[in-house]
């Protein structure tokens, strides 16, 4: 729901930044790397109940994962650069709810619900990114994958993460509200699946 909005304030200063590394010879997939070994230090931080910490390392991850694809298309481009990227960002959200699980294992059934959310808002992601891609359709800012639009998105998980972080005690009433807004989602983009399976028809 917030990604465009902030996409269109941080996109331009993301691309500079992007564009001075990849002028330095940093590759793309070394910025997704790094990432990613922040988000597992951020799981593992949060499955000590070291929130504040791992705030500081979740937010970290997410910086580097904006970065990593300014600096691939300002020339350092890797093959399996955009697959490298998706499966980063599928281990750290769904690690995160691991490391919460073990951090609070009261909130287990909130976690698993939260989980399942996560994994049919994804599959029919990939199922629309899919059939954008034999429509010959162009990604957004030349993504390798069709990210469709849903009330859930990058930036909600980013402050449904952190919320966690910064007020634990209100873990229950976060998860249960972010798992209603994934399920919607989930709908928002069946929805879409649907129309695009009627158009190819």
């Amino acid at each position: 729901m917030l990604d465009y909005k902030v996409r269109k304030v941080l996109d331009p200063k993301l691309d500079r930044v992007g564009k001075f590394f990849a002028h330095l010879g940093i590759p793309a997939d070394f910025v997704t790397l790094l990432g990613w070994l922040f988000g597992v230090a951020a799981i593992i931080f949060v499955s000590q109940r070291f929130f504040w910490l791992s705030l500081i390392f979740w937010l970290i991850n997410r910086v580097l994962d904006g970065l990593d694809g300014p600096i691939a298309r300002s020339g350092n481009r890797s093959p399996i650069g955009g697959l490298l990227d998706l499966l980063a960002d599928f281990s750290i959200y769904g690690g995160y709810l691991v490391g919460l699980a073990i951090a609070m294992p009261s909130q287990g059934v909130a976690l698993a619900v939260l989980f399942l959310s996560y994994y049919l808002s994804g599959m029919t992601l990939m199922a629309i990114s899919s059939m954008k891609s034999e429509s010959k359709a162009k990604t957004p800012g030349k993504r390798t994958f069709y990210f469709a639009n849903g009330l859930a998105e990058g930036t909600e998980t980013i402050i449904a993460y952190s919320l966690i972080c910064i007020i634990p005690w209100a873990a229950n009433i976060i998860l249960w509200v972010f798992s209603v807004m994934v399920f919607i989602t989930f709908l928002q983009r069946a929805v879409i699946a649907m129309k695009l399976s009627k158009i190819r028809e």
